[in-house]
């Protein structure tokens, strides 16, 4: 508090910081109506660019929308009123496509773990070719080294998971991450269900990247591991 910092060709002093229940509602800055409209010498009391409309719950909301618009349709600005669903709705619109993008992301992400993951996988395979043929010669079963080489794509998926998830959740608790457009804001916050979310699909991705080297490791010739440098 007490900080200056300018928007534009505004400067303002920090007054107070204020908590809310909603993340999002904690990116908003307010600020007195008079300082914005006669600022610099400027003379725009009654202008503003949005209006809230609280309406009667038996209230038609389309016709009053058009009602409003119908009376200022000749004043010295034209008014476009709309339903609160259909103006976040449109003002959600580029969101909703970046949000969509950033879905794309994630699974290009998921796509590498599970490539880097399957990588590692094979290359521990191919480096104890001789200790699953030993095992298999004590009785281990094909099935048995399937097991053992399935858990150890898991763990090294899972553990990694676990590490991804506490750091994506402090960077969200500690960063207030959000995105807005016209007064509609969308904060990122950390939560159980994403954190189930995120490790759900590391061990999944362990599975999928081990599946395929398990198999070979369980099917491969004890006798050629054996003699295997």
């Amino acid at each position: 508090m007490g900080d200056k910092f300018s928007i534009g060709d505004l400067s303002v002093v920090i007054a107070g910081i204020f908590d809310a229940d909603d993340p999002a509602e904690e990116n908003y800055i307010y600020s007195h109506l008079d300082f914005l409209q006669r600022s610099k010498g400027m003379n725009l009391v009654g202008t503003v660019t949005q209006l809230e409309v609280l309406l009667d719950g038996a209230a038609d909301a389309d016709l009053i929308c058009r009602n409003i618009d119908g009376k200022y349709l000749a004043g010295p600005v034209e008014t476009d009123t709309r339903p609160k669903g259909v103006f976040q709705a449109k003002s959600l619109g580029d969101l909703t496509e970046l949000i969509g993008m950033t879905h794309y992301l994630g699974l290009a992400c998921v796509g590498l773990v599970l490539a880097l993951v399957a990588t590692t996988t094979v290359m521990s395979v191919q480096d104890r070719i001789q200790e699953h043929s030993v095992l298999q010669t004590m009785g281990y079963s094909g099935g048995k080294v399937f097991q053992l080489v399935l858990a150890e794509s898991v763990a090294l998926s899972v553990m990694g998971g676990i590490l991804g998830v506490i750091v994506a959740m402090c960077v969200l608790q500690l960063s207030s991450l959000s995105v807005g457009a016209e007064a509609v804001t969308i904060a990122f916050t950390p939560s159980f269900t994403l954190a189930g979310t995120g490790l759900a699909v590391a061990f999944l991705t362990g599975i999928l990247a081990g599946v395929m080297p398990a198999w070979q490791a369980a099917r491969a010739d004890i006798v050629t591991g054996l003699r295997h440098v």
